[in-house]
C-alpha cells in the first residue's frame, strides 16, 4: 500500500511540476493577449503575417495570436485550461480532456505553432466524419493565420485514376486532417511504389514530423498491435485448383494413422524378426487437431505419375524444385477437403460465398479470408465462385507506424485510467 501511495504521490508531483511551468507560460500568453486584443483587424493581420515570415517563433506569441484570431474569426476564445492543454500537446505530451472541454479547439494551438515552424502536421481522428467536421469548422481560423489545410479521407471514385496527384495535393498542406487508418495505409502505399515519381509525400524528411492523435489511448494502446495489411489481387489459376482437388479426392488415400508413429511401434514389437516392415494403409496422414500433413513415401509415386500423365510436370524431380508450387496446391486441396468442414469451420451463404466461422465466438467473419490459396481451394471444393487471391505487399501496426513521427502528442478523456 505504501508503494502504491508513493507511486501516486510521485505521479501527481511530476504533473504539478509540469503544470507549474505551464501556468507561468500561460501568464505570458495572457499578457500578450491583452496587447493583441487592442489591435484593429488590419493591424492584427499584419502582425500575424510578419510573425509567420519571422524566423524566431515562441510558443507564447503563437498561442496568443491564435487565441486572439479565434475570438475574432470563430467567436471562440481558448480558455486557460485549453491553453494548458495546448501546451501539453506542443511539448509532445498527452492532454487529458473530457468530452465537451473543447479538444477540437485545443488542437489548433499545437497544430498552428508547429506549422509556423515549417513542420508538416497531421491531426488524427478516429473516423472520416470527425476529420471532415473539424477541418471544415476550423478552416476559417487556419486561413486567417496563413496556414493551409486539407482533408485526408478515402479517395473519391472520380479520383481513382489519378490517386498520386490527388494525394500529393492533400500532403502539400501545412495541416492535414484524417483518420489513423488512412494515414497508415498512405504510408504503406507510399513505400510500396516502384518509382520515386509515384510517391506522394517525402516520409524520410523532417517535414513528416508532428502528429496530434485524438483518442490516443484507443489508437496507441487498444489497437497498437492491430495488423495493417496492404495487398493486391492475384488472378487465381482454376486449373491448379482443379487438378489438385481431383488428385486428392480420386487418387490419394488418407491413412487412418500417422505412419511414422505406427512404424516406430511396429519396429519395437518386431525388432527381433528380420525382413518385416510396416505397410501404410494410405498415401498420407492428416492430423485434424494441428492440421499438419504427412505424405508417405508410398504417396509420392502416385503424385508423380498423376502430374506427369496430366502434363503438369515433365519429370518426377520437378515437383521438388524450390520454386515449384505443385506441393503447395496439393497441401491446400488436402486441407480444404479434410481439415475445414462446412457448417463447422465455414458456411456457404445465400450469395454462394464461403464465410469463415470464428472458433471462439461462433460469429461469421464476413470480411475475412484464409490466405495462401486455402480459401480458393475451399471455394472450388464447394463449387462456388472462386475469388482472386490477395497478395500481401506490405504491412505494419499502428504502434510501428506512429513511431516514424519525430514528435507526437495526443488527447483523450481517459489518459490516467
Amino acid at each position: 500500500m505504501n508503494k502504491f501511495l508513493k507511486l501516486i504521490s510521485n505521479k501527481f508531483s511530476k504533473n504539478n511540476k509540469t503544470l507549474s511551468k505551464y501556468y507561468k507560460t500561460l501568464t505570458k500568453i495572457n499578457n500578450l493577449e491583452n496587447e493583441f486584443s487592442k489591435l484593429s483587424y488590419i493591424d492584427l493581420k499584419k502582425i500575424i503575417d510578419e510573425y509567420r515570415l519571422n524566423e524566431e517563433k515562441t510558443i507564447e506569441k503563437s498561442f496568443a495570436l491564435i487565441r486572439e484570431a479565434s475570438k475574432r474569426v470563430l467567436g471562440l476564445r481558448h480558455y486557460d485550461v485549453q491553453i494548458i492543454g495546448g501546451l501539453a500537446l506542443v511539448h509532445n505530451n498527452i492532454a487529458e480532456m473530457k468530452t465537451g472541454e473543447g479538444k477540437t479547439l485545443v488542437s489548433t494551438l499545437a497544430a498552428i505553432h508547429n506549422a509556423y515552424l515549417n513542420k508538416k502536421v497531421h491531426v488524427v481522428t478516429v473516423n472520416d466524419y470527425l476529420a471532415e467536421r473539424d477541418k471544415n469548422f476550423l478552416e476559417p481560423l487556419y486561413e486567417f493565420l496563413g496556414v493551409t489545410t486539407s482533408l485526408n479521407i478515402s479517395v473519391p471514385k472520380d479520383n481513382l485514376e489519378n490517386i498520386t496527384q490527388y494525394k500529393r495535393d492533400i500532403y502539400s498542406a501545412n495541416v492535414i486532417y484524417g483518420t489513423n487508418l488512412e494515414f497508415a495505409f498512405d504510408y504503406l502505399k507510399n513505400n510500396s511504389v516502384k518509382s520515386k515519381e509515384d510517391k506522394f509525400f517525402d516520409d524520410e524528411s523532417k517535414e513528416y514530423q508532428f502528429v496530434i492523435i485524438d483518442e490516443v489511448d484507443s489508437v496507441l494502446i487498444d489497437d497498437c498491435k492491430k495488423p495493417l495489411i496492404l495487398s493486391e489481387s492475384i488472378e487465381t489459376d482454376i486449373d491448379n485448383l482443379s487438378w489438385a482437388n481431383d488428385l486428392v479426392i480420386n487418387h490419394l488415400i488418407r491413412s487412418e494413422y500417422d505412419k511414422g508413429l505406427i512404424k516406430n511401434k511396429f519396429d519395437e514389437i518386431y525388432e527381433i524378426e528380420k525382413g518385416l516392415d510396416y505397410k501404410a494403409d494410405g498415401h498420407f496422414y492428416f492430423d485434424n487437431a494441428t492440421k499438419t500433413i504427412n505424405i508417405f513415401e508410398e504417396g509420392f509415386p502416385v503424385i508423380e505419375d498423376y502430374l506427369i500423365k496430366n502434363k503438369i510436370i515433365k519429370n518426377n524431380k520437378e515437383i521438388y524444385y524450390a520454386n515449384n508450387h505443385v506441393m503447395h496446391h496439393i497441401n491446400n486441396a488436402i486441407n480444404a477437403n479434410y481439415g475445414y468442414i462446412k457448417d463447422k469451420d465455414y458456411i456457404v451463404n445465400e450469395n454462394s460465398e464461403v464465410v469463415i466461422i470464428d472458433k471462439s465466438t461462433g460469429r461469421l467473419l464476413l470480411r475475412s479470408r484464409w490466405n495462401n490459396g486455402l480459401h480458393q481451394a475451399i471455394e472450388y471444393k464447394e463449387s462456388v465462385n472462386v475469388k482472386d487471391e490477395s497478395k500481401i505487399i506490405s504491412q505494419t501496426t499502428y504502434q510501428n507506424f506512429f513511431n516514424i513521427y519525430a514528435e507526437k502528442s495526443g488527447m483523450t478523456g481517459t489518459a490516467d485510467t
